[in-house]
């Protein structure tokens, strides 16, 4: 079978991927997506970046920041990364931003072989986290989250701040928009924390215009709101430069707040389903899903609610991403809730 590249240009996450499943992933359910597929990688990068130059002879100038060097050991890093993760239906949205300076465990970050976190699961992902966040290795992060209010007692990290993502959706009317506030979050408090960076990036999602353009309110759907008329004490951090797949980048602070991130969100999995376990029809536990799974979703929900009610179920899903509509409907339908 001949490879193809599937180039993504508007989508939950813009990028270029080596297969169909992970391509659909990204462009299922968003509006509007814009994606192709192509024989080579040189055809597939031509393609992304003739939407860069679109949308930069419509919306003005691109951010240009000085060069980042490649990361190898025994250099003094001055440099802030993000990512993001969670924008399926159940579970937050958690985003972190990393902060590398000449304080930093190098020697760690060579041991960990800190990598791209989609190659990393299981009991090595709580190691590496784990590691990352240990004290003693003075790795300067931050951590968001966006859910409504629950508390882990067992939760083996701190987060500096919880917003409630249907809140975020509500006033921004856009999901990006709340991935460009939960990035902008991040970085503001790492900033706020410690210093500000020589560097600033985080994993791209969209082209730097555009992410400036959401968190002043401006955008497809918006409604004309910037993330300071929602938090006054939030502000646009200035100069950041998206890196296409950032977070695989080795060694780098994107790729590990992107392992953190990714660590932050499997705990609360794993809390629900020892705090709220569900059991299905013949007996059997089934986990909260962590994809977008149609009806796994619908399955999951309507077990969960009749369990344990429309409340709980609200504050751990997200009202404005399919099935939640489709749930309640059929819960009202089964006389689960009125």
């Amino acid at each position: 079978m001949t490879k193809k590249y599937y180039a993504v240009r508007k989508g939950f996450k813009p990028g270029i991927y080596e297969n169909w499943e992970e391509c659909h992933t990204h462009v299922d359910g968003f509006s509007n997506a814009e994606f192709k597929g192509f024989k080579t990688l040189a055809d597939a990068k031509n393609y992304m970046q003739r939407a860069d130059e679109e949308e930069s002879a419509l919306e003005g100038e691109r951010y240009e920041l000085p060069a980042r060097e490649p990361y190898t050991k025994q250099k003094n890093y001055n440099e802030i990364g993000a990512d993001e993760t969670g924008k399926e239906f159940y579970g937050p949205m958690v985003s972190c931003a990393v902060y590398y300076d000449d304080e930093f465990n190098q020697d760690l970050f060579e041991e960990l072989e800190i990598n791209d976190s989609k190659k990393i699961k299981g009991s090595k992902l709580e190691k590496t986290a784990s590691a990352l966040m240990d004290s003693k290795n003075k790795l300067k992060f931050t951590i968001v989250e966006a859910i409504g209010d629950y508390s882990n007692p067992k939760q083996k990290y701190e987060h500096d701040t919880r917003w409630d993502f249907n809140e975020l959706f509500e006033h921004t009317n856009n999901v990006n928009a709340v991935q460009a506030f939960m990035i902008n979050q991040a970085i503001q408090q790492t900033i706020d924390k410690f210093e500000e960076p020589r560097y600033i990036t985080y994993d791209r999602f969209e082209n730097d215009t555009t992410y400036y353009n959401y968190l002043k309110g401006i955008g497809n759907k918006m409604k004309g709101k910037s993330i300071t008329d929602f938090n006054p004490n939030s502000r646009i951090i200035e100069n950041i430069k998206a890196t296409h797949q950032a977070d695989a980048i080795k060694n780098s602070p994107s790729a590990a707040a992107a392992i953190i991130a990714k660590y932050v969100r499997n705990e609360f999995f794993e809390f629900v389903d020892q705090e709220y376990p569900v059991i299905d029809q013949n007996g059997e536990p089934i986990r909260m899903p962590q994809g977008d799974d149609p009806e796994k979703n619908v399955k999951y929900g309507l077990l969960f609610i009749k369990e344990y009610g429309r409340e709980i179920f609200d504050k751990f899903t997200k009202h404005s991403r399919d099935p939640y509509d489709e749930i309640i409907k059929l819960a009202k339908e089964a006389d689960i809730i009125t």
